[in-house]
């Protein structure tokens, strides 16, 4: 997938259209939520120094979809509810920068990895829900599957590759926010259907 494909599959449920800053990508600014506060953000690409740098940090190599979209695509995105990670070297923490970073992948790689991951497993992001958290992992032949945050062998859904996850869930979770970028429903409800189990506590209704 190329960032152009990825940001024309994320406008086209949306009236707002991309705002490029400092080499990454804003979609749809809600400030209801928060000031600087989006929808959508795909941080700049990862240079070559950074990558070896990301390998050491994990300790495990990166597999060749993955380091595709950290080059060519984004070092991480936000995108609704569903996070891809990538490589912090440095945490930077400035209160007027809107873009910010990505979750660090030390994050189900290193930290709080699922449990009964095959080494060459690599974590790549979560889906959240209300009171549940789904790691997406991807294995070395590229399919991606979104895992129990704990065990890495409770499989809720899987997709042959991350290019099809992407389409897949941008449009299903497209149909539940409006062209504002308002969700219409519970967060319970836009988590993935197979990860809805995992959900533990009761959600307030929608007002």
């Amino acid at each position: 997938m190329t960032r152009e494909k990825l940001v024309a599959l994320l406008c086209s449920g949306l009236d707002a259209g991309p705002e490029f800053i400092g080499g990454g990508v804003l979609l749809c600014h809600t400030p209801a939520i928060a000031p600087l506060a989006y929808l959508h953000r795909i941080y700049p690409v990862l240079t070559p120094e950074d990558f070896d740098a990301l390998e050491s940090h994990v300790g495990r190599p990166v597999p060749p979809d993955y380091s595709d979209f950290l080059h060519r695509v984004g070092n991480g995105a936000r995108l609704f509810e569903l996070s891809l990670h990538g490589f912090v070297g440095q945490l930077r923490r400035v209160a007027t920068d809107p873009l910010g970073q990505p979750v660090s992948l030390r994050y189900g790689n290193v930290v709080e990895r699922p449990r009964g991951l095959d080494d060459d497993t690599f974590a790549i992001g979560a889906m959240v829900g209300w009171s549940s958290r789904g790691s997406l992992i991807m294995e070395p032949s590229g399919e991606v599957l979104l895992v129990h945050p704990v065990d890495g062998q409770d499989v809720a859904a899987r997709w042959p590759d991350l290019e099809t996850m992407l389409e897949s869930e941008i449009s299903r979770r497209s149909s539940l926010y409006d062209r504002a970028g308002r969700r219409l429903v519970s967060a319970t409800d836009a988590m993935h259907p197979g990860g809805r189990k995992w959900e533990t506590k009761a959600e307030p209704r929608l007002h």
